[in-house]
């Protein structure tokens, strides 16, 4: 959510406020409109979503300090938008695996040096053939990942019908 929408709900009691998507990409080429959505001044517990799948970038967006008012680093693989899946970010990091890992991992480890807590979202898998979050979050744990966000849906079937809460089971 944007800064304004963050900061009602806080000043109206909410446990914690999350950010928009944030471009790591972006962040490492000091866009002002990307660092501008980073604004933050809530009382309560603050989420950052990022997205973005080259890990050379992780440390660049890092230096810049625009995360230290954050608590916790929700690090995306599971956004289904065009704009993003197109880049491969996202949904699209569910198609490898190993890619998917080696940049959580790198973002896990840069958010420990800084501090903040940090998290995966995924989703079941890209389509009904490959659903393969259990895969991801078995190699996610293995790299020392904690926390894990399953949205129990393709990034086929958007936000569809047809959930399956068995795959956050199977996760």
């Amino acid at each position: 959510t944007d800064f304004a929408f963050r900061k009602i709900c806080a000043d109206h009691g909410a446990d914690m406020v999350v950010t928009e998507m944030i471009s790591l990409k972006a962040l490492a080429n000091k866009s002002f409109r990307t660092e501008k959505m980073l604004r933050e001044e809530s009382n309560c517990l603050k989420c950052c979503q990022l997205f973005g799948h080259e890990a050379e970038v992780i440390e660049e967006a890092f230096a810049s300090g625009l995360f230290d008012n954050f608590d916790i680093i929700d690090f995306n693989c599971g956004c289904p938008a065009p704009k993003i899946v197109k880049n491969n970010d996202g949904s699209a990091m569910m198609r490898d695996i190993a890619s998917a890992v080696e940049t959580a991992a790198r973002v896990g480890e840069v958010c420990a040096k800084h501090g903040a807590g940090f998290s995966v979202k995924m989703r079941a898998g890209w389509d009904s053939s490959s659903v393969n979050a259990p895969e991801l979050a078995r190699a996610l744990a293995e790299a020392g990942v904690r926390r894990l966000v399953c949205h129990c849906r393709t990034k086929e079937q958007l936000y569809g019908p047809g959930a399956d809460p068995m795959v956050i089971k199977a996760v």
